[in-house]
């Protein structure tokens, strides 16, 4: 009888260890096959041979529409390049610029090439590459000049309400006092230098490039003095695709590619 009472309690109890030896492979298996996928992850960041690039249209000539409705420009060169460069095929995501971080959080995207600076990134968990491109402002000048505090005591044109007008209008409380030249547009101020009104301007760098393009004979110097550099957004603990992003970014600028780039649009 003693056995019969407790017997039965013997086995079920030998039932639930059995029971629960069995459901223990799944897990482990489950287990070992996340981890071979992680370490996949590690090796292929981009295991499915596409990178999913997000991209802000409107913000020519980084990217814009052409009004037949094709996406073009600096970033969008930019993001086929890197592709290349790393061997996968490219497929871009038009974003608006507020949306860029959700769509790279909510895994729309696996980078962001959108005209992103380091304070972009504050209150986000997204990685970023390093620098891409410089966007900051240049010093353009025939003087000889390569610093703001060179500009004491003469005259500084720039184009009125922009990024150029807010530096130079803080540098004015810094220095000695120099004359200030606003103009309406980036190209003006560069000719009040070219023409000799002014002796230097201080100009975003794409606006640089493009005049002087336009007016090949003119060679001032172009220092900068205040940078300002772009960079691409990675999800965060994505490290393998920053890698990867970081090493074609450095492979195009040591081929020449990134120059060509830049000389074409900006």
């Amino acid at each position: 009888m003693m056995f019969a009472r407790y017997g039965r309690f013997l086995l079920a109890g030998i039932g639930l260890i059995l029971l629960g030896l069995l459901t223990i492979p799944p897990t482990v298996d489950h287990a070992r096959t996340s981890i071979r996928e992680a370490r996949a992850q590690r090796a292929d960041p981009f295991p499915s041979g596409v990178m999913r690039v997000g991209i802000n249209p409107n913000n020519p000539p980084f990217a814009f529409y052409t009004p037949q409705g094709e996406m073009i420009g600096f970033e969008v060169d930019l993001a086929h390049a890197l592709a290349a460069e790393i061997g996968v095929e490219v497929v871009l995501v038009p974003v608006g610029f507020d949306a860029l971080f959700d769509a790279l959080t909510a895994d729309r995207v696996d980078i962001l090439i959108a005209a992103l600076i380091a304070d972009n990134f504050r209150g986000t968990r997204a990685e970023l590459s390093q620098p891409y491109y410089d966007a900051g402002l240049m010093l353009v000048n025939a003087m000889g000049w390569d610093a703001m505090r060179d500009v004491a005591g003469h005259a500084l044109a720039f184009q009125l309400g922009g990024t150029a007008d807010e530096v130079a209008r803080n540098w004015s409380r810094r220095i000695a006092p120099f004359t200030m030249l606003p103009y309406e547009t980036p190209d003006h101020a560069l000719d009040a230098v070219r023409l000799g009104i002014a002796p230097a301007a201080l100009v975003e760098a794409s606006a640089v490039a493009g005049y002087l393009r336009a007016h090949p004979d003119w060679t001032p110097d172009t220092p900068y003095v205040v940078n300002q550099p772009y960079v691409v957004g990675v999800r965060a603990g994505a490290s393998a695709i920053r890698r990867e992003v970081n090493r074609a970014i450095s492979a195009l600028y040591r081929t020449g590619q990134m120059q060509t780039l830049i000389e074409r649009w900006l």
